[in-house]
């Protein structure tokens, strides 16, 4: 009871706590210095007159034995908080707000107060150590609620900094739930946390089981691929991967917020940028190339078609390149005011390092004879060997209807063909003309033998097609 502040005061100190008065129905103590205050069992009455009636708060941080007093402010991170954070014996709160308060010694960690606060939500978690100090219970609230324990014995020592670690992704959790998007971006920023938790050190088991909380407190349907995404990403940090965080979350949730999300995991903001640029040129050259074209410089890109799935190569002017992504920024960095400086992503792929470039282009299709520095045009054969498949039918039109049965012309054209598919870097020297009456099926064995080679293969049925305007003599 307050009317025994006296006895109150005297337990904190016994638990190694420094003790100090605020006027009572108050949260701030006015007593000039106190964040420096030592009350001790010899001058407890000087303090804590026996017979007033006070609000007693204690000193968190160094002075109270590396007291840390995790204070849970928002209503979304009350709801994780038990989840996140290392279970203590000393927890109290208000009717209002129960478990509010959870209470570690933290010897070898952070004593520095950190505020987790964001722009429009408010607080959402403290981190209270030096210079700060906590309303215990048995006081009352401003709001006239008293302060009760719920478990009121040891603080959990935590030896590391860990504490600090658990309480920022109760942050950062809490922050992406209040923010999570409608369906089409769930996969993106679940990415992107991914990607940033990686980089803040957190291990696998951390990262699934925050994403696992959000996806559900957020009643996400797609808990598991959500899950799955995390379980990727993480996979290939390891492995070396570079993997996005703050440009993917800046894009979903902003720059501020991608930023603010950054600084409470501890990331480098610099080292983010670079990563992401990294990431992003990585992206580009999966499709993407400059090459030097009869003299020029080109954008080479590497399609497939979407009804065939043949590949294709493409060229692109650079400037109209630069036009189809102008729309695409990047953060490259930040200004004097800590404003993000921008730029399109081509123009950032044009000028890194790791960008993917050629000299020139060569067909061969014998691999190994390309020259160094040299983009080989040939893309491989169309199809696969099927032992499963029969090719009896197109044999016996070869045979009966192009060869008229001649077993000579037959072994010639098959060795010619098989001369084509076994060493296409050969050239045969020989054309194959085949003349005949309209519906003989002379375009069968064109468009059949060509799909091998699809898409180095060109079917065409006109003359002018093949010879264009020349002037054939």
């Amino acid at each position: 009871m307050l009317e025994d502040i006296n006895a109150l005061a005297i337990k904190h100190i016994e638990m190694g706590h420094s003790p100090i008065p605020v006027p009572l129905g108050q949260k701030n103590p006015i007593i000039k210095g106190w964040q420096k205050l030592k009350v001790t069992k010899g001058n407890t009455n000087k303090f804590f007159p026996k017979g007033e009636v006070f609000n007693i708060a204690v000193l968190t941080g160094t002075i109270s034995n590396n007291l840390i007093d995790v204070d849970v402010d928002h209503e979304m991170a009350l709801s994780i908080a038990k989840s996140l954070l290392p279970s203590t014996q000393y927890i109290y709160g208000r009717k209002s707000k129960l478990s509010s308060h959870m209470f570690y010694y933290v010897p070898n960690g952070q004593m520095k107060t950190v505020q987790f606060r964001d722009a429009e939500h408010g607080c959402l978690i403290e981190y209270r150590g030096d210079g700060g100090c906590s309303i215990c219970p048995e006081s009352v609230h401003p709001s006239g609620e008293k302060y009760t324990s719920e478990l009121d014995s040891v603080p959990a020592t935590i030896n590391d900094n860990s504490l600090y670690e658990c309480v920022a992704l109760v942050a950062v959790c809490s922050l992406i739930i209040l923010e999570y998007p409608a369906e089409g971006s769930r996969h993106k920023v679940i990415l992107g946390l991914s990607g940033l938790l990686c980089k803040a050190g957190y291990s696998e088991s951390d990262i699934i089981k925050c994403v696992q909380l959000i996806a559900q407190i957020a009643n996400d349907e797609e808990v598991n691929n959500r899950v799955q995404t995390a379980k990727h990403t993480y996979k290939g940090y390891k492995e070396g991967k570079n993997i996005a965080g703050f440009t993917i979350l800046k894009d979903i949730l902003g720059e501020s917020r991608a930023s603010l999300l950054s600084k409470w995991l501890n990331c480098n903001a610099k080292n983010e940028i670079k990563e992401d640029i990294l990431s992003m040129v990585e992206e580009m050259n999966k499709s993407y190339a400059i090459v030097q074209v009869g003299g020029k410089c080109k954008v080479l890109e590497e399609c497939t078609n979407p009804s065939t799935g043949n590949k294709s190569v493409n060229y692109h002017d650079i400037n109209g390149f630069k036009q189809f992504y102008q729309n695409k920024l990047v953060v490259v960095g930040y200004n004097g005011k800590n404003k993000p400086i921008e730029e399109c992503i081509v123009e950032c792929w044009l000028k890194h390092e790791k960008r993917r470039s050629y000299k020139g282009v060569a067909f061969l299709p014998k691999e190994e004879d390309t020259p160094s520095g040299y983009y080989n045009l040939w893309l491989g054969f169309a199809v696969e060997p099927d032992p499963k498949s029969s090719c009896k039918l197109f044999l016996s039109h070869l045979f009966e209807v192009v060869c008229r049965e001649d077993q000579e012309i037959y072994h010639w054209l098959l060795s010619w063909m098989a001369q084509a598919v076994q060493k296409p870097h050969i050239k045969t020297g020989t054309a194959i003309v085949l003349r005949g009456v309209r519906g003989s099926g002379k375009s069968l064995v064109a468009k059949y033998f060509g799909e091998i080679f699809a898409p180095h293969c060109k079917y065409v049925s006109q003359q002018h097609q093949l010879i264009a305007n020349l002037i054939v003599c």
